[in-house]
């Protein structure tokens, strides 16, 4: 083996030790498609010019870390021994030092850990002066990824360095078990929920003919999330508007992140777990949705997905023996880097949902922390009454939660009220209702209604915004109610004084309606 193969020239040989090289398994590139995915959301975000420096600089993170594994893929892992010098080389990293100064290398949770004793050999000088710096307190350390060499490999590096070969790598070993118990079970939940999305969204597009998303009506008729229409009796909503999706990449890019980390959840909790989880995070990622954009149409699978991360933070707060400690480590490194790229994505680029993500995730949360694993004693039980919990707090969400005000909803139940007492007097004239009857209908048809009316317009406080123009409304309302309970009073007691005064109450109640009206403001549009 030669040194030059790394870039070095040559150099003296020193104490004389086997040569040997060892390369090791080069990563692989199936993260480039979500990186590509991201980067091409990033680069549309920017199209129209918008000066943002947090997108500027994750698109160069993403495109920074993508060149890296690529280099890494093109030049692989290598270590040598010749000459007496020990070599290595990673990508763009690359260095060497006498292997007499190699103090120990040896593999730890599956990370290759060389250690040195002295990094005053180590060329070129800005990796010695980066050991120097970053582990003076420590020795002089640099690990390589996980999963690069296998234990076999190391025991030939430590035999040409003189060193005892090494037993085992416990921690590595029981990642590998933990991962190759949920290779051996058949992810059937995951599996079949990603299936639906995908059907759902296969039929969708067939019908919109279009796979970056139907129009804001197909979404709704579909059954996508939207404040009035979900809480105004089709609650079935907060379920549907999980499978559907805006768009290949939205769909793509949900359904990445729930294949890695729901056949994780899927193997710690089981099917049903994961099925409760998925769709009561959902559900709570709906209803923020709806608390916090009462008026907005949502669609898309991130609320549950979320839930599913915080479910299992939550699980591995109180069980932590569930997941081998190592492997807590990277999975707890993996969800803050994802949690905190999301964050950053949300705040940064318009469309996305932030409340539904918090929402779901605080759900799962609370959730992961009622769960127990698969294997406890409990876990059946637990799950349920997970699902009966979830059940009643749904539908208490659902009975304290006001449906958002709509004014077009407001002028449409005015109009149909006095419509109806229209009616009712054109029925009277005809002889069809005597005093009495017409009496009765006005009170439960006319007057009842409105006083309902009057009453959730004194509910609202943000519309109309202009004080002035609410206060007229309200008075206008109340005018109008007394005028029709002064009539329906002056029709059963057949007092002069009470029509009259229901009359002077009509005509105060025009005047003020012409006032209304004579503003000409379509955004707050005066009663009719």
């Amino acid at each position: 083996m030669n040194l030059s193969d790394f870039g070095f020239p040559p150099s003296q040989p020193l104490r004389a030790f086997p040569d040997i090289c060892v390369d090791g398994r080069r990563p692989n590139l199936w993260f480039l498609i979500p990186n590509g995915i991201v980067l091409g959301i990033l680069a549309i975000e920017l199209h129209p010019g918008a000066e943002n420096l947090l997108i500027v600089g994750l698109i160069a993170l993403i495109a920074i870390t993508s060149l890296v594994q690529i280099a890494k893929f093109l030049r692989p892992p290598r270590l040598a021994i010749s000459g007496g010098q020990f070599a290595f080389r990673y990508g763009f990293r690359k260095f060497r030092c006498p292997a007499a100064d190699m103090a120990d290398i040896h593999l730890q949770n599956r990370y290759l850990l060389l250690t040195l004793s002295d990094a005053q050999g180590v060329e070129p000088a800005s990796m010695r002066e980066r050991m120097a710096n970053s582990y003076r307190f420590r020795g002089f350390h640099y690990f390589l990824p996980p999963g690069v060499y296998s234990l076999e490999q190391v025991n030939e590096l430590r035999t040409a360095l003189g060193m005892p070969p090494q037993a085992s790598d416990r921690g590595g070993d029981e990642i590998d078990e933990f991962h190759d118990s949920i290779r051996s079970q058949r992810p059937l939940a995951t599996q079949g929920l990603i299936a639906a999305c995908v059907v759902v969204f296969v039929v969708k597009a067939f019908r919109d003919h279009s796979l970056m998303g139907g129009t804001l009506a197909s979404d709704v008729a579909w059954g996508a999330n939207c404040g009035p229409l979900t809480l105004g009796g089709q609650w079935w909503r907060l379920l549907t508007h999980q499978f559907l999706h805006g768009g290949i990449i939205h769909l793509g890019m949900n359904m990445y992140v729930f294949w890695i980390v729901g056949r994780l959840m899927e193997r710690l909790v089981g099917r049903t777990a994961l099925v409760l989880i998925f769709l009561l995070s959902g559900i709570g990622g709906g209803l923020a949705s709806i608390g916090f954009h009462p008026n907005v149409v949502s669609v898309g699978a991130s609320g549950a997905i979320f839930g599913i991360i915080g479910a299992m933070f939550g699980l591995l707060l109180h069980d932590r023996q569930c997941v081998p400690p190592a492997r807590l480590r990277e999975l707890r490194n993996g969800i803050i880097a994802f949690v905190v790229l999301n964050l950053i994505f949300g705040l940064s680029i318009a469309g996305i949902d932030m409340a539904a993500h918090v929402g779901g995730a605080l759900t799962g949360l609370v959730i992961g922390l009622a769960i127990v694993p698969l294997q406890r004693p409990g876990h059946h039980l637990r799950c349920a009454l997970l699902a009966i919990g979830g059940a009643v707090a749904v539908m208490l969400a659902l009975h304290f939660m006001r449906a958002p005000f709509d004014p077009d909803q407001f002028y449409h139940r005015q109009d149909e009220i006095i419509a109806t007492l229209k009616d009712l007097e054109e029925r009277q004239e005809r002889g069809d209702l005597d005093a009495e009857k017409f009496a009765d209908k006005v009170d439960a048809e006319v007057v009842t209604p409105w006083r309902e009316l009057n009453k959730d317009m004194n509910v609202i406080k943000s519309w109309p915004p202009d004080p002035q123009h609410r206060a007229k409304l309200l008075r206008y309302l109340q005018v109008r109610q007394e005028c029709y309970e002064d009539l329906v009073a002056a029709i059963r007691t057949q007092n002069p004084e009470l029509k009259d005064r229901s009359e002077a109450k009509g005509t105060e109640a025009s005047n003020i309606a012409k006032e209304l009206n004579s503003r000409g403001d379509t955004d707050q549009k005066p009663p009719e």
